[in-house]
């Protein structure tokens, strides 16, 4: 009885032992196989955790914006007395340059364009980074729609036309893309 299950024991050992190739591979596959998984399941959880910090940044910057509009209503008052001026007029000059309203609106759109460059460059690109951003299509567009209003604002189209280079390249694309829409029609006089 002994011998027929030492018998038993030793074909198993010679079976695991011809076999063990294939299942030292099928083990590796399959290890391989569940660290991809776990990697990539990871990989979402971060992006998600530094996504949401991104966007904490985001609503930090333009509540400080809209912080900085309270305190000095003044800078309010220019960009809606400046609404409908040609954009021209506020590139290069040296009148401008020393009106103290002037540089603390100018000041403000840089704020905003730096806001803007982020996300536009956050959102342009892979459907699966937008999808980590924002829970749906409709959150992005409100976002486009709010800064393509902000930028048909001559000081806004001014900077991006004389100081363009200094933001990223998918702001500036973006400008280009809608400078033609931007351009026909004004600002509403009271948005800010």
């Amino acid at each position: 009885m002994y011998r027929c299950i030492d018998r038993r024991v030793n074909e198993l050992h010679h079976a695991l032992v011809a076999a063990s190739p294939y299942l030292t591979k099928a083990f590796a596959i399959g290890g391989s196989v569940l660290g991809g998984i776990w990697a990539g399941v990871t990989l979402i959880i971060n992006r998600r955790s530094e996504n949401q910090a991104w966007i904490a940044e985001i609503f930090a910057s333009l509540q400080t914006i809209s912080t900085t509009v309270m305190e000095h209503p003044e800078i309010q008052e220019y960009l809606c007395r400046h609404y409908a001026v040609e954009a021209a007029a506020f590139m290069v000059g040296g009148s401008m340059l020393r009106d103290r309203q002037f540089i603390q609106a100018k000041t403000l759109v840089y704020w905003h364009l730096n806001v803007f460059d982020s996300i536009i460059s956050r959102t342009r690109g892979s459907t699966w980074a937008r999808r980590l951003l924002f829970s749906n299509d409709a959150e992005l567009n409100d976002w486009e729609t709010y800064i393509l209003e902000r930028l048909r604002h001559p000081l806004f189209r001014a900077i991006l036309e004389e100081e363009g280079k200094i933001f990223g390249k998918s702001l500036q694309s973006y400008y280009e893309v809608h400078k033609a829409e931007l351009s026909k029609t004004p600002p509403m006089q009271y948005l800010w």
